[in-house]
């Protein structure tokens, strides 16, 4: 390790500008400390032949004698002392930025920034916090709502530690250098008035859909798309009316009568009383995965993250069998 000084000696003020080593400095203050070589070597673990070519070392670095040497013992020269001086000025200094920048380190070790896709928002990641605070006050978290697209950029490039995002089926596999760890599948559910009379059964067959008004999320949205394609596939032609921007807009359109809608799961945190949600069969349904790099899939935080979503996720699915899919309308 160096150490740049700045040093005044004698009378002469000139300022000696040197890469100093920090072993070097560290024998000169023991010497001055101590009195003598052996005694500089005892304190240090070292030889006294070790001290003595540091010493040297030092001297011929700054071009100036800084130990004398006498039948007494060795002391410092006057820019000896100096040297001294300030040295052990910075070495204060340096051991107080080491104490700060391990401080530092132990706060950024609690906490975790996250990023969520929307719908995950409300349902989800409000359980997860939760249940970290619950077990480790001390891990902070940050969270930022972001596509599952822009999450995977953001993971690669550091700027958030942990991503929480939907899959479907047509997506891309796992960004490169990312691990994934699934939760769950999230099915696209019907939202419809209680006493329509596709509500009669569990669950809405898509050749069903055929006339029936409909009202999906955006046409660009990752939801919409494999909606549309399933029924494709089907051979189903969904008679869409309206692109909604979010579930609450969705449910209100329901409400006015415009149509039935087709939404994530994760995205109904809540529904009119007068409404019911139904299974869509074949199921339409996209993956939900906590996403991290891959060195860092086993840091407490990440696990502990994860652990919390296992768990979040669990008493989400307990939760949305028991209050959102009531018994068929009679």
């Amino acid at each position: 390790m160096c150490l740049v000084l700045l040093i005044c000696t004698g009378r002469n003020p000139a300022i000696l500008d040197s890469m100093l080593n920090m072993d070097w400095l560290h024998c000169l203050i023991e010497l001055d400390r101590t009195g003598s070589v052996s005694g500089a070597a005892r304190a240090l673990h070292v030889t006294p032949s070790a001290v003595s070519q540091r010493l040297k070392a030092l001297s011929r670095a700054l071009g100036i004698e800084v130990v004398t040497s006498s039948t007494s013992g060795s002391s410092c020269t006057e820019a000896g002392r100096v040297l001294v001086q300030h040295g052990l000025q910075a070495l204060s200094q340096l051991t107080a930025a080491e104490e700060a920048a391990r401080a530092l380190a132990s706060t950024q070790q609690h906490e975790i920034a996250v990023a969520c896709f929307p719908s995950g928002v409300g349902s989800l990641l409000p359980r997860i916090m939760k249940r970290i605070s619950n077990e480790d006050e001390q891990l902070r978290v940050r969270f930022d709502v972001m596509t599952s697209h822009e999450i995977v950029k953001a993971l690669q490039d550091g700027s958030v530690d942990i991503g929480l995002l939907a899959r479907y089926p047509l997506d891309d596999p796992a960004g490169q250098g990312l691990h994934e760890v699934q939760l769950g599948r999230d099915e696209l559910q019907v939202v419809l008035p209680r006493e329509h009379s596709l509500a009669l059964t569990d669950a809405v067959d898509l050749s069903d859909l055929e006339g029936v008004p409909i009202i999906v999320e955006g046409k660009n949205s990752q939801s919409c798309r494999s909606f549309l394609q399933t029924c494709d596939a089907e051979g189903v032609n969904p008679k869409v009316v309206a692109y909604s921007p979010d579930a609450g807009v969705a449910i209100e359109m329901v409400a006015q009568g415009t149509g039935i809608a087709i939404v994530p799961g994760l995205a109904m945190s809540w529904t009119a009383p007068n409404m019911v949600l139904r299974r869509l069969r074949p199921e339409v349904s996209r993956s939900i995965v906590v996403s991290c790099r891959t060195e860092s899939a086993e840091r407490p935080q990440t696990l502990a993250f994860t652990v919390a979503a296992h768990t979040s996720w669990r008493a989400y699915e307990l939760i949305s069998r028991m209050d959102r899919h009531s018994p068929p309308y009679s």
